[in-house]
């Protein structure tokens, strides 16, 4: 079963992950904020793919995002999809837009609100 680690502050948004990826047969751990998306990581060492917001309190994507290339061995390369709504900025005032998380490494950009529709096929395409 292919397990994906979806990463909100939202609870509603997790809960909106779980039921719809669940659905369709993936496996589904959740976190609230980078910091704990990390945690998650160390305890469960097979993890196939990440769908993570930007804006979180205590860690948010986009310092998530280069925290997990960093990490040593496979976990290092679980792709990472984020979704979020458009027009976040950056600690310097510089609006990101969707290359700015490509850069850092996520393989996609999917923005709120989203559709039960982008969630299954970004799962199909990047999460195996």
């Amino acid at each position: 079963m292919t397990k994906i680690l979806c990463v909100d502050d939202e609870p509603i948004i997790r809960m909106v992950y779980s039921r719809f990826l669940t659905r369709y047969g993936y496996g589904i751990l959740t976190a609230e904020d980078g910091k704990e998306a990390l945690r998650v990581l160390a305890d469960y060492g097979s993890i196939d793919g990440i769908f993570t917001d930007d804006m979180m309190p205590n860690m948010r994507g986009l310092d998530l995002i280069p925290a997990i290339r960093r990490l040593e061995g496979d976990r290092s390369k679980i792709p990472i999809v984020v979704v979020c709504s458009p027009g976040n900025k950056d600690a310097s005032g510089k609006t990101l837009v969707p290359q700015d998380y490509l850069d850092l490494g996520a393989q996609a950009f999917i923005e709120k609100p989203f559709t039960p529709d982008q969630l299954i096929e970004a799962a199909k395409t990047y999460f195996k």
